[in-house]
């Protein structure tokens, strides 16, 4: 029998508020990399705060799509804040461009296994 509450898992608003999310991650993602060829650590931009899903009020739709999208940032190690102010959404992304301590050995190893003194 059909509950009430499944109704807001059904195929196309999952598809809906799937879309919505990759557009937002990609829109951020492409703003990130600009801040960062730009020497930029971080990054303060709006994302959309209106959506349109079918049986869903916009406040239930920010809620899903914003901690998706926060998910995926977190997910993919940045440092991530959001704020309402007015009447936009904001989100300040903080990333940490520096090699992980295990590259950063492998990369030490290489050095010091070619190291020779070979200069007078």
């Amino acid at each position: 029998m059909l509950k009430a509450q499944d109704l807001h898992r059904a195929p196309i608003q999952n598809q809906q508020f799937g879309q919505y999310v990759k557009d937002i991650c990609k829109m951020l993602d492409d703003e990130i990399m600009k801040a960062h060829q730009n020497g930029k650590k971080d990054l303060i931009t709006s994302i959309p705060n209106t959506f349109n899903i079918a049986g869903h009020d916009n406040k239930t739709a920010e809620i899903k799509i914003y901690s998706d999208v926060l998910m995926s940032l977190k997910n993919r190690n940045f440092i991530v804040y959001i704020q309402s102010k007015d009447n936009k959404t904001w989100l300040k992304i903080i990333w940490d461009a520096k090699m992980s301590t295990e590259e950063t050995e492998v990369r030490t190893n290489i050095i010091q296994e070619h190291s020779q003194k070979f200069l007078k």
